[in-house]
């Protein structure tokens, strides 16, 4: 049975070794020199890590994290505070099984947002293919920053 735990500074020691392993697999499958994920976040503010277990065995894991955005065209406007994946990661052999949405879901519900108002940062094309295929979400608007936002949440914050 699958289930999911918010990783906190508490119960992060036991899992220390397996998480470290999965943040440098993503990192190599994303073609990034460092890993995007490190211990540091953990304790970091309005960043949240939730790991998925299958039968106690950590098969991937999600990092959200709660900051201000700004949209970048002619003149810089501030969007606000917005929830955003910053790493996204399954076990190859796990995914295509609904487990990536099953972690997506999770932080939907666990945040109390819709998936039109949830930003990524450098999404995959598996996680691209993945938010077409599940939630029929597939208009972002990719910033300089190379954070993606929805197109219609951003429509509707410019008023355009």
């Amino acid at each position: 049975m699958a289930n999911i735990i918010q990783i906190n500074v508490d119960n992060y020691i036991h899992h220390k070794l397996i998480l470290n392993d999965l943040y440098k697999k993503s990192s190599i499958e994303q073609k990034i020199r460092h890993n995007i994920t490190t211990d540091s976040h953990v304790t970091r503010p309005n960043t949240y890590i939730h790991i998925l277990q299958l039968n106690s065995i950590i098969i991937g894991y999600i990092k959200v994290s709660y900051r201000q955005l700004y949209h970048y065209s002619q003149i810089i406007t501030d969007i606000g505070n917005k929830y955003i994946i910053n790493d996204f990661y399954i076990v190859p052999d796990y995914r295509r099984k609904n487990y990536g949405k099953m972690l997506i879901d999770h932080v939907l519900q666990c945040y109390n947002i819709d998936i039109s108002k949830l930003c990524f940062d450098k999404p995959t094309n598996n996680t691209l293919q993945l938010l077409k295929t599940k939630y029929n979400s597939s208009s972002y608007i990719k910033e300089p920053t190379s954070i993606y936002i929805p197109s219609m949440e951003l429509r509707l914050l410019l008023d355009i």
